[in-house]
């Protein structure tokens, strides 16, 4: 609790085991059954991130589903989990020419960006940015490259369109990020974000040159 501000309860304890889980069940996808139940859980997965959204902002509460949910960081990085992840499915069910299913999760892929974007989480930009591009390389068809490619930069481009032409959290949290990120190229490690993180990597590669593993 002193690290999380969380509460040190089981839910929050719980998330720690999030990624073991997507990784089994990635490790037997070729599974039918398995696929099946990795799909269906994801899209229940982004469901419910989007039910708690549209709690917050019918209560009105300052960080979306966020709020609701109790952590609105830990919410804002799994729904934007959840949608990267959704945008992946879709791509394989229109591989297979199943383009009802594409389309479903691509609207799956857009409620969870939504829903990260609404609790003013910063961490699942990052992923938003970078993770799909990280996938590129392993889609074999030079068609569905071009696909992919242009779809992803549609989102990007509406996103930041949506960001900077709305009043939202993000917005000025973005600017903190880039005042920041100026402040780094300074050589100034003060700033409470990307500081500090700065400072964490480096001391614990340092760390790791001391006393390496092997």
């Amino acid at each position: 609790p002193v690290y999380t501000r969380f509460a040190p309860g089981l839910d929050n304890f719980s998330k720690g085991f999030i990624p073991l889980v997507l990784l089994s069940f990635l490790f037997f996808i070729k599974k039918p059954k398995t696929e099946t139940l990795l799909f269906t859980g994801i899209a229940l997965g982004t469901l419910v991130a989007t039910v708690l959204t549209l709690i917050g902002y019918a209560k009105n509460l300052p960080r979306g589903g966020g709020t609701v949910h109790g952590a609105p960081i830990i919410f804002g990085d799994l729904a934007m989990l959840y949608g990267l992840l959704a945008i992946v499915i879709a791509f394989y069910f229109f591989s297979l020419k199943k383009y009802i299913y594409a389309s479903v999760f691509v609207v799956l892929c857009l409620l969870g960006i939504f829903s990260s974007i609404s609790s003013g989480t910063k961490g699942g930009l990052l992923a938003l940015f970078t993770l799909p591009f990280l996938f590129f390389p392993l889609i074999s068809e030079k068609k569905h490259k071009y696909y992919f490619l242009i779809t992803i930069l549609a989102i990007l481009i509406l996103i930041t369109i949506l960001i900077f032409t709305t009043n939202n959290l993000l917005k000025p949290r973005l600017f903190e990020l880039w005042k920041e990120f100026m402040m780094v190229l300074e050589g100034d490690l003060s700033g409470p974000t990307l500081g500090y993180r700065l400072q964490m990597w480096k001391y614990s590669w340092d760390l790791f040159l001391q006393h390496p593993i092997f």
